[in-house]
């Protein structure tokens, strides 16, 4: 097998954001700034918004919420045995 089956990895940069008219098109931005090279190709006005923060959601690692999920999640599997077998009639 010659060079004509190898392949080439292209390490490509993730950008922290997209600008406004590449997150429209869903194309990938390159993310220069103030203009981003693909905008000023086409002649578009390039905008970057504010920078959305990232808030975790609470995880259910807390000793009280863990407590009561593993007690729902009981509930829930016993409720058959405790209601009994369904009559269809």
């Amino acid at each position: 097998m010659g060079d004509n089956y190898t392949i080439h990895k292209v390490s490509l940069k993730r950008t922290r954001q997209a600008c406004g008219p590449c997150r429209r098109k869903k194309a990938r931005c390159p993310g220069e700034k103030p203009t981003c090279s693909l905008c000023h190709r086409l002649g578009q006005h390039c905008s970057y918004g504010p920078q959305a923060s990232r808030v975790r959601s609470q995880s259910i690692s807390a000793p009280g919420q863990r407590q009561e999920t593993q007690q729902s999640i009981n509930e829930v599997f016993m409720l058959p045995i405790l209601v009994g077998p369904l009559d269809w009639g």
